[in-house]
Protein backbone atom coordinates (compact mmCIF):
# COMPACT_ATOMS: atom_id res chain seq x y z
CA UNK A 1 0.00 0.00 0.00
CA UNK A 2 2.98 3.02 0.87
CA UNK A 3 4.55 1.69 -2.19
CA UNK A 4 1.92 2.49 -4.87
CA UNK A 5 1.19 6.37 -2.48
CA UNK A 6 5.17 6.69 -3.31
CA UNK A 7 4.71 5.83 -6.99
CA UNK A 8 1.90 8.04 -7.17
CA UNK A 9 3.61 11.18 -5.66
CA UNK A 10 6.29 10.80 -8.01
CA UNK A 11 3.42 10.55 -10.88
CA UNK A 12 2.11 14.04 -9.69
CA UNK A 13 5.79 16.02 -9.72
CA UNK A 14 5.71 18.94 -12.76
CA UNK A 15 8.11 19.48 -14.82
CA UNK A 16 10.13 21.89 -12.94
CA UNK A 17 10.40 19.36 -10.09
CA UNK A 18 11.37 16.26 -12.26
CA UNK A 19 14.55 18.77 -13.09
CA UNK A 20 15.16 19.42 -9.03
CA UNK A 21 14.82 15.74 -8.35
CA UNK A 22 17.02 14.37 -11.08
CA UNK A 23 20.03 17.04 -10.90
CA UNK A 24 22.13 14.81 -8.38
CA UNK A 25 21.53 11.72 -10.98
CA UNK A 26 22.79 13.58 -13.55
CA UNK A 27 25.88 15.24 -11.83
CA UNK A 28 27.01 11.20 -11.15
CA UNK A 29 26.29 10.53 -15.12
CA UNK A 30 29.16 13.26 -15.72
CA UNK A 31 29.17 16.58 -17.21
CA UNK A 32 27.61 16.52 -20.48
CA UNK A 33 24.14 15.71 -18.60
CA UNK A 34 24.59 18.47 -16.43
CA UNK A 35 25.19 20.63 -19.31
CA UNK A 36 22.12 19.27 -20.84
CA UNK A 37 20.05 19.52 -17.25
CA UNK A 38 21.59 23.09 -17.28
CA UNK A 39 20.33 24.19 -21.32
CA UNK A 40 16.90 22.06 -20.31
CA UNK A 41 16.28 24.52 -17.52
CA UNK A 42 17.69 27.30 -18.85
CA UNK A 43 15.26 27.26 -21.39
CA UNK A 44 12.36 26.52 -18.93
CA UNK A 45 12.93 29.47 -17.07
CA UNK A 46 12.98 31.94 -20.15
CA UNK A 47 9.56 30.03 -21.11
CA UNK A 48 8.56 30.55 -17.76
CA UNK A 49 9.85 34.52 -17.96
CA UNK A 50 8.46 35.50 -21.24
CA UNK A 51 5.05 33.60 -20.43
CA UNK A 52 3.92 34.64 -17.40
CA UNK A 53 5.69 38.12 -17.45
CA UNK A 54 7.40 37.47 -14.44
CA UNK A 55 10.33 40.21 -14.81
CA UNK A 56 10.15 40.58 -11.20
CA UNK A 57 12.25 37.52 -10.92
CA UNK A 58 15.00 39.86 -12.73
CA UNK A 59 15.62 42.52 -10.32
CA UNK A 60 16.84 40.76 -7.33
CA UNK A 61 19.94 42.21 -5.76
CA UNK A 62 21.90 39.70 -6.37
CA UNK A 63 20.77 39.29 -10.22
CA UNK A 64 22.57 42.84 -10.68
CA UNK A 65 25.83 41.54 -8.82
CA UNK A 66 25.81 38.50 -10.90
CA UNK A 67 25.47 40.68 -13.96
CA UNK A 68 27.84 42.85 -12.96
CA UNK A 69 30.58 39.92 -12.56
CA UNK A 70 29.02 38.62 -16.35
CA UNK A 71 30.31 41.65 -17.51
CA UNK A 72 33.39 41.52 -16.03
CA UNK A 73 34.30 38.03 -17.21
CA UNK A 74 33.52 39.51 -20.56
CA UNK A 75 35.80 42.53 -20.36
CA UNK A 76 38.94 40.55 -18.82
CA UNK A 77 38.09 37.83 -21.91
CA UNK A 78 39.27 40.57 -24.37
CA UNK A 79 42.98 40.60 -22.96
CA UNK A 80 43.24 36.85 -23.17
CA UNK A 81 45.15 35.22 -26.54
CA UNK A 82 42.74 33.16 -27.60
CA UNK A 83 40.14 36.30 -26.75
CA UNK A 84 37.34 34.37 -29.11
CA UNK A 85 37.52 31.46 -26.85
CA UNK A 86 37.51 32.97 -24.13
CA UNK A 87 34.62 35.49 -25.19
CA UNK A 88 32.61 31.71 -25.84
CA UNK A 89 33.63 30.71 -22.41
CA UNK A 90 32.58 34.18 -20.63
CA UNK A 91 29.10 34.09 -22.48
CA UNK A 92 28.03 30.21 -21.47
CA UNK A 93 28.83 31.14 -18.40
CA UNK A 94 24.61 33.09 -18.07
CA UNK A 95 23.80 29.58 -18.12
CA UNK A 96 24.43 29.39 -14.30
CA UNK A 97 22.57 32.53 -13.60
CA UNK A 98 19.81 31.12 -15.47
CA UNK A 99 19.63 27.69 -13.66
CA UNK A 100 20.32 29.77 -10.26
CA UNK A 101 16.68 31.68 -11.17
CA UNK A 102 15.49 28.38 -11.80
CA UNK A 103 16.32 27.03 -8.84
CA UNK A 104 14.54 30.28 -6.94
CA UNK A 105 11.55 30.29 -8.97
CA UNK A 106 11.37 25.92 -8.22
CA UNK A 107 12.04 26.32 -4.72
CA UNK A 108 8.88 28.82 -4.32
CA UNK A 109 6.68 26.57 -6.08
CA UNK A 110 7.61 23.68 -5.29
CA UNK A 111 4.36 21.54 -3.66
CA UNK A 112 6.24 18.42 -2.83
CA UNK A 113 9.49 19.61 -1.82
CA UNK A 114 9.87 17.74 1.14
CA UNK A 115 9.67 14.65 -1.89
CA UNK A 116 12.98 16.46 -3.53
CA UNK A 117 14.82 16.54 -0.33
CA UNK A 118 14.11 13.05 0.66
CA UNK A 119 15.29 11.59 -2.78
CA UNK A 120 18.29 13.42 -2.95
CA UNK A 121 19.02 12.12 0.93
CA UNK A 122 18.71 8.84 -0.18
CA UNK A 123 20.64 9.82 -2.96
CA UNK A 124 23.49 11.28 -1.56
CA UNK A 125 23.54 8.60 1.16
CA UNK A 126 23.88 5.80 -1.23
CA UNK A 127 26.74 7.76 -2.72
CA UNK A 128 28.67 7.52 0.62
CA UNK A 129 27.50 3.61 1.29
CA UNK A 130 28.70 3.12 -1.56
CA UNK A 131 32.03 4.97 -0.97
CA UNK A 132 32.41 3.53 2.07
CA UNK A 133 31.53 -0.19 0.56
CA UNK A 134 35.14 0.56 -1.84
CA UNK A 135 37.03 1.91 0.66
CA UNK A 136 36.78 -1.26 3.28
CA UNK A 137 36.48 -3.63 0.23
CA UNK A 138 38.73 -2.17 -2.50
CA UNK A 139 35.21 -2.51 -5.13
CA UNK A 140 31.92 -0.41 -4.80
CA UNK A 141 28.45 -2.08 -4.88
CA UNK A 142 28.71 -1.99 -9.04
CA UNK A 143 32.37 -3.40 -8.91
CA UNK A 144 34.29 -1.38 -9.92
CA UNK A 145 37.55 -0.83 -8.39
CA UNK A 146 39.36 2.48 -7.01
CA UNK A 147 41.24 4.27 -9.73
CA UNK A 148 44.63 5.86 -9.32
CA UNK A 149 45.72 6.65 -5.08
CA UNK A 150 44.76 4.17 -2.87
CA UNK A 151 43.84 7.21 -0.75
CA UNK A 152 41.48 8.50 -3.30
CA UNK A 153 37.99 6.85 -3.69
CA UNK A 154 35.76 7.27 -6.82
CA UNK A 155 32.72 5.83 -5.58
CA UNK A 156 30.10 5.60 -8.25
CA UNK A 157 31.67 7.66 -10.37
CA UNK A 158 34.12 5.88 -11.98
CA UNK A 159 37.38 7.48 -12.66
CA UNK A 160 36.97 10.78 -11.83
CA UNK A 161 37.49 11.50 -7.93
CA UNK A 162 35.06 13.73 -7.19
CA UNK A 163 32.96 11.76 -4.65
CA UNK A 164 34.00 14.25 -1.72
CA UNK A 165 33.58 17.23 -3.89
CA UNK A 166 29.89 16.16 -4.87
CA UNK A 167 28.78 14.67 -1.21
CA UNK A 168 29.84 18.17 0.17
CA UNK A 169 28.44 19.96 -2.46
CA UNK A 170 25.04 18.44 -2.77
CA UNK A 171 24.44 18.23 1.02
CA UNK A 172 24.71 22.39 1.66
CA UNK A 173 20.80 22.41 0.24
CA UNK A 174 20.35 20.01 2.58
CA UNK A 175 21.95 20.28 5.81
CA UNK A 176 20.24 24.05 5.35
CA UNK A 177 16.92 22.33 4.66
CA UNK A 178 17.03 20.33 8.04
CA UNK A 179 18.80 23.18 9.61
Amino acid sequence: MKHNNIFKRFSLLSFPEWLLLVFPFFSVLGPTYVNLLLIISSIYFIYFLVRFKAYNYLRLNWVYLYLIFFLYVICTSFFATNYIHALQNSFSQIRFLLFSLFIYLCVANVKNFDLVIKTWSFFILFVAFDTLIQFYFGYDIFGKESPGHPNRLSGPFGKELIVGAFISIMSVPLLSYFY
